[in-house]
């Protein structure tokens, strides 16, 4: 396994081309879609033929450093989702974008600040990235809220894209969150980096 990061309960991988299935499966629920597409489905041709070469391109752009990330339970080993760390297509290497999308059955349990929050420790102190940013709908307030455990602050508002219009909650637009590093240090401590954390840097 091409491990890429490790958490107390979770591994990081690298996707590869054997990969779409779990894709698939994980667009297929309309509660993981509900503040995507309103809750269709991503098509599977489009994630055989658009979605994950996209992603195994990525690594390639990026040296396997940055990129978009499979999230597996440590114990059994099951598939949860994915997780990303990127920079915008044509921006900066030093300013990425923290994002995840996961299963049901593995909400509610901490997964997804355990994740994040191993991010950004990677991000700040192995990457040389220097500021990190995620958005959501305003009424994601599940999101909202993981953003601000992370110690990320509410940085600007967003105007919904048109081919979200349909969604639930469109009408109140998205915001933006974002953290730097130097902001991150002040608060590092409360999160024992690295202590319960190991990142790997396998390409």
């Amino acid at each position: 396994m091409d491990t890429y990061l490790e958490t107390e309960r979770l591994v990081l991988r690298r996707f590869t081309a054997d990969d779409a299935d779990l894709l698939i499966e994980l667009d297929s629920d309309p509660a993981v879609m509900r503040y995507l597409t309103g809750g269709n489905p991503t098509a599977p041709e489009l994630v055989r033929e658009r979605n994950l070469p996209k992603i195994l391109a990525g690594y390639e752009k990026w040296g396997g450093d940055l990129g978009l990330f499979a999230a597996l339970e440590k114990d059994g080993g099951a598939f949860i989702g994915w997780f990303h760390l990127r920079p915008e297509p044509e921006g900066p290497l030093d300013e990425a974008e923290l994002g995840y999308r996961l299963r049901r059955a593995a909400w509610g349990k901490g997964y997804a600040t355990e994740g994040s929050r191993a991010l950004l420790g990677k991000a700040f102190t192995e990457l040389g990235v220097r500021m990190v940013w995620a958005a959501t709908m305003s009424v994601n307030r599940g999101s909202r809220t993981i953003m601000e455990k992370l110690g990320m602050t509410l940085a600007d508002t967003l105007p919904t894209p048109s081919d979200m219009e349909m969604i639930e909650g469109s009408e109140h637009g998205g915001v933006r969150y974002e953290i730097t590093k130097e902001q991150w240090e002040q608060q590092e401590p409360q999160y024992e980096w690295p202590f319960c954390i190991h990142a790997h840097r396998n390409r």
